[in-house]
């Protein structure tokens, strides 16, 4: 039962992230010619978490073009490919892309984020539960399929738990 719990609970954040995004606002990210940095990288990690590759712009790899045509050209269909997210089965090694690339970057910290888009700041909070729930359900799920109970102090904390009886 605490599991079923946990797994509804946690990724009410993500979900939560999702719902302040508007098509208006993500049109507004579309038109922008020369994007702030902190827009880009947000951007490049939603791209990394959906399989997305950068385009070649001159002699750099950039995800501002896939991003632009892959994500932002259909934005309902990216909320959907978002809402849909497979959250159960990422794999670590994205995560931990995730974790070492972009997580304590000072441009992909929310409150940043926010100042340059109220779109990316949806998406940036997404991408960090998303990967929060990953890494909670790496403690989590093991333990329950034992049969143990598990109680979460905080679900939105990282990975914060006790074990229980």
């Amino acid at each position: 039962m605490r599991y079923l719990l946990w797994r509804k609970r946690v990724p009410r954040a993500a979900v939560k992230a999702l719902d302040t995004l508007k098509k208006s606002d993500l049109d507004e990210v579309k038109a922008l010619k020369k994007p702030p940095q902190k827009v880009k990288l947000t951007l490049e990690t939603v791209c990394v978490m959906l399989g997305l590759k950068p385009r070649k712009v001159g002699k750099a790899w950039d995800f501002w073009p896939t991003a632009q045509h892959e994500l932002l050209n259909n934005p309902n269909k990216m909320l959907q490919q978002l809402q849909e997210y497979d959250r159960d089965h990422m794999s670590d090694d994205l995560v931990l892309q995730i974790r070492e690339k972009y997580w304590d970057d000072p441009m992909f910290q929310p409150k940043a984020v926010e100042k340059a888009s109220v779109a990316c700041f949806g998406l940036c909070k997404w991408v960090r539960a998303i990967c929060q729930y990953h890494d909670v359900a790496k403690v989590v799920a093991p333990l329950v399929a034992k049969g143990r109970k598990v109680f979460l102090h905080d679900v939105n904390a990282e990975a914060r738990w006790v074990e229980g009886d």
